[in-house]
């Protein structure tokens, strides 16, 4: 199957909730600002040219909290921020600023004027929605916040908040609201925050726009009315972060149901994985390949393109060992020592551990 022979393509499906977006790199310290990032789905359609008919379906999402505004459909592609020197947002604002993120995480230095032991901000702008439907917002704070749409306080995480794992345990749990937008109507969005007693200060603010019901149904159907469906899948630096454990070592999402229902509708299905850690695949003897592009790094896409020189259309020798994180299954259970099985060269190691705990183990046999 790999690699693939673009002349002999016509039509290409990219399917899955990691080809439009640049999955990079791991959360926490691994983070960086990258000038740029380059999709798989960019990568792949400059590649394949007008020779070959390049289909997209998003099938599902694979989100542990809901995305940020997009600043695309903020006016003036941003959000307006006021400081102020009180905890309430009394007084005249001590300093402003614009910016595209519904984040805003400070570790390190604030504007001049602004007293890091007691602050409060105001983010405000006008959201004007693409699509008309079911829109969800998402509030996460270090501190305390909360989140007005259209001059009406629609979530508080101010006046009582519950403790969640965000911003290394130190932020508040989710609280969301679901509410039906109107496309091309503006809305005012609004968040304000107080910096909290935790060293760190920190709030998030997301919108989950409106995703079609049979999402999965669509990209199977794209798959079976293409030559080849391309799969991307995997984790983000949500998912591989700090201070916090996965919950297991599933796909998170309806991720696997997606990859089953492709490789059924096509079983000329590759899937790109983008993970750090490990992951089951009990979908593994339905797909005709698999490709492991890890957290490639800003050229993320260019780096698993259908080129000669890249990951999907060069193979790795069949002698070489695969990683032991791509398991087919995985139980956890206490042990004193971790067994760790690879495939092909049945390369057999043991881990004597100091202390007896529950230990993830795996393994890959042909």
């Amino acid at each position: 199957m790999l690699p693939l022979q673009p002349e002999k393509l016509t039509k290409l499906a990219i399917i899955g909730p990691n080809a439009k977006t640049a999955q990079i790199m791991a959360g926490g310290s691994a983070q960086v600002n990258a000038h740029y990032a380059i999709t798989p789905f960019e990568a792949i359609v400059a590649r394949a040219g007008e020779q070959i008919q390049v289909g997209y379906e998003l099938g599902c999402t694979n989100f542990k909290l809901p995305p940020l505004l997009d600043a695309e459909l903020l006016t003036e592609h941003g959000l307006h921020i006021e400081y102020f020197n009180s905890s309430d947002l009394s007084g005249a604002p001590v300093a402003s600023m614009q910016t595209r993120s519904s984040e805003l995480f400070w570790l390190g230095g604030l504007p001049a004027g602004v007293n890091p032991q007691q602050f409060s901000v105001r983010a405000s702008g006008q959201f004007t929605p693409a699509t008309s439907g079911h829109y969800t917002f998402s509030l996460v704070s270090a501190g305390l916040s909360r989140f007005l749409l259209a001059g009406r306080e629609v979530i508080d995480n101010w006046t009582r908040q519950e403790p969640g794992g965000a911003y290394f345990g130190m932020g508040s749990a989710e609280v969301t609201y679901e509410v039906e937008l109107t496309a091309g109507r503006s809305y005012g969005v609004t968040f304000e925050y107080s910096k909290g007693a935790t060293p760190i200060s920190a709030v998030r603010l997301g919108c989950l726009v409106p995703l079609p019901t049979d999402a999965i149904e669509r990209a199977a159907q794209l798959a079976a009315a293409s030559d080849v469906a391309l799969v991307c899948a995997g984790l983000s630096a949500e998912w591989e972060s700090e201070g916090f454990d996965r919950p297991d070592l599933e796909l998170p999402g309806r991720q696997r149901e997606l990859i089953e229902a492709v490789a059924a509708a096509n079983p000329r299905t590759i899937v790109i994985l983008n993970t750090g850690s490990p992951i089951v695949m009990p979908w593994l003897e339905r797909v005709a390949a698999v490709v492991e592009a890890w957290y490639p790094g800003q050229e993320c896409g260019l780096a698993n393109s259908p080129r000669p020189s890249r990951c999907v259309c060069r193979t790795i020798p069949p002698t070489s060992a695969i990683p032991a994180k791509m398991v087919r299954c995985a139980t956890a259970k206490a042990s004193s020592s971790a067994t760790a099985i690879m495939r092909k060269n049945r390369l057999r190691r043991s881990f004597p551990l100091a202390l007896a705990f529950p230990t993830r183990h795996s393994a890959m046999i042909d």
